[in-house]
C-alpha cells in the first residue's frame, strides 16, 4: 500500500501531465478566432470566459505543487470540479471542437491519483464506499465480474484483484468506476456509465505501488445493470497501444500471485 508522500507524487505528476495540456489550451483561447462575422463579438467573448476559467484550473494545479498533501487534496478537487463545469459547458456550448476532449482525458488522468490521495488522508465517506463494498459482496457470493479478454490462444491467464479507482473517457466525455480483476491484457471496470461494446477510449487508473498508468483501450464486454441483479454492473476493458514501461508495470503487479488455468 502506497503512503501518502507516495500518493501525493503521483498527484503532482499527473498535474504536471495535465498542464502540460491545459497551458497551452489556454493561451490558444486567449488568441481571436475567426468566427464569423455576426457572431465573432459573442463567440469571442464565450472563448475568453473558458480560457480565464482554465486559467483557474491550471493554476491550482501549479498551487497543489507548494503545499503539503492535505492543501494539493484541495486545490486538485477545485481544478477537478472546475475542469467538470468546463466540460460541461464546453459540449452544451460547441464553442471548441477539440475543448470537451481535451477536458475529458485531463479529468481522466486526474481522478484516480485524486481519488487515491482522498482514501489515504481518510476523506471518503460511507457513500463513496458503496463500489468497493458491491464488488466485495459479488466475490463473496462467488460471482465476482471477469476481467477483460485476453487472446484465446492463452491457456493460463495471471489475473489479479485490483481495487482502485478508475478515470476513463470517450470522446467528449469522462466517466469514473472502479476496479475489480487486472491481467496484462486488460481489466474489469465496475460503473454505472455502460459503454458500447467497441467503445475507444482512454483509461488510467494507480497501481498500489504509486504508478499511474494511462493507456488507450476498448470496451470487448459489459454487463448491464439491469442484466442481473447479482453481477456487478460494468464494462471488461481491453489495454490498445499501452505503453511498454506500463505494461512491465502491470505484469509485476498481476505477477505476484498465482496464474488462473483456464480449460
Amino acid at each position: 500500500m502506497s503512503s501518502v508522500p507516495e500518493r501525493l507524487s503521483t498527484v503532482c505528476d499527473a498535474a504536471r501531465d495535465a498542464r502540460s495540456v491545459l497551458g497551452p489550451l489556454v493561451s490558444a483561447l486567449d488568441r481571436p478566432n475567426q468566427f464569423p462575422r455576426s457572431t465573432r463579438g459573442h463567440r469571442e467573448a464565450g472563448q475568453m470566459r473558458v480560457a480565464e476559467r482554465l486559467a483557474r484550473v491550471v493554476g491550482e494545479l501549479y498551487a497543489l505543487e507548494v503545499t503539503d498533501a492535505e492543501g494539493a487534496h484541495a486545490a486538485l478537487e477545485r481544478a477537478l470540479v472546475g475542469l467538470r463545469a468546463l466540460l460541461d459547458s464546453a459540449r452544451a456550448s460547441g464553442l471548441e471542437p477539440d475543448l470537451a476532449s481535451t477536458l475529458a482525458r485531463s479529468l481522466a488522468r486526474l481522478h484516480p491519483p485524486s481519488a487515491e490521495l482522498a482514501r489515504a488522508l481518510g476523506h471518503m465517506d460511507d457513500a463513496d464506499e458503496v463500489v468497493p463494498l458491491l464488488l466485495s459482496r459479488k466475490r463473496q457470493a462467488g460471482k465476482a465480474p471477469e476481467p477483460a479478454a485476453v487472446s484465446p490462444e492463452r491457456r493460463v491467464e495471471f489475473r489479479k484483484t485490483l481495487e482502485v479507482d478508475i478515470g476513463f473517457a470517450s470522446e467528449t466525455n469522462f466517466y469514473s468506476g472502479f476496479s475489480g480483476d487486472v491481467s496484462d491484457g486488460g481489466l474489469f471496470v465496475a460503473t454505472w456509465s455502460v459503454l458500447p461494446v467497441g467503445t475507444e477510449l482512454l483509461l488510467s487508473f494507480v497501481l498500489p505501488g504509486g504508478r499511474q498508468i494511462t493507456t488507450k483501450g476498448r470496451v470487448q464486454w459489459t454487463c448491464e445493470p439491469h442484466d442481473d441483479q447479482e453481477l456487478t454492473p460494468g464494462m471488461g476493458i481491453s489495454f490498445d497501444d499501452v505503453d511498454g514501461d506500463a505494461l512491465d508495470a502491470v505484469r509485476q503487479f498481476v505477477a505476484q500471485r498465482e496464474p488462473i488455468f483456464h480449460p
